[in-house]
């Protein structure tokens, strides 16, 4: 479902830090490359992706350990992401995209969701919630208060309050 990009693919753009900071290509699906120009992709960079409409699937190289803010916010025709090392997840990164599905195979080494990363991502929302006593759906979002956190809109939620009441 996806095409491999070759090393020195000039579609990508790093810097210095081997963030990815732009996608200039056209493809749907791809899978972004482990190292671009001879530097190792290590991160999204915030908004890389953002408002792209053209892509469907991106999976992410094992190097890649984290998704900054806004980095795919927009990208409407967004189905699947993969990325096998991410550890983090930025606030808004996935923002009103149309990702469906969300396991533990998708990031298995996910630690962090930071808010509102996947508001406004509707499908996945209706899913989550029929597979929420599951534990595939990423350690059930780190319980309702991730839920709560990276789905909503809110800014009178008090997610501290809601993380020692989860715990009691």
């Amino acid at each position: 479902y996806y095409h491999k990009l070759v090393e020195k693919d000039t579609n990508f753009v790093v810097n210095e830090s081997g963030e990815l900071t732009n996608y200039l290509g056209d493809m749907a699906r791809f899978k972004v490359p482990e190292k671009v120009n001879g530097k190792t992709v290590v991160g999204i960079d915030a908004g890389a992706f953002k408002n792209n409409k053209n892509i469907e699937a991106v999976y992410l190289p094992d190097t890649c350990i984290t998704i900054k803010d806004s980095a795919f916010y927009g990208c409407t025709n967004l189905i699947i992401i993969s990325g096998q090392g991410v550890e983090s997840i930025g606030a808004y990164a996935f923002y009103a995209t149309a990702i469906e599905s969300l396991t533990d195979e998708h990031f298995p080494k996910l630690k962090e969701i930071d808010r509102y990363a996947f508001c406004l991502t509707d499908k996945l929302k209706e899913n989550m919630s029929n597979d929420f006593n599951t534990t595939n759906a990423i350690t059930t979002i780190f319980k309702l208060t991730k839920l709560i956190n990276t789905f909503t809109r809110q800014k009178d939620i008090d997610v501290k309050k809601l993380q020692d009441a989860m715990k009691a």
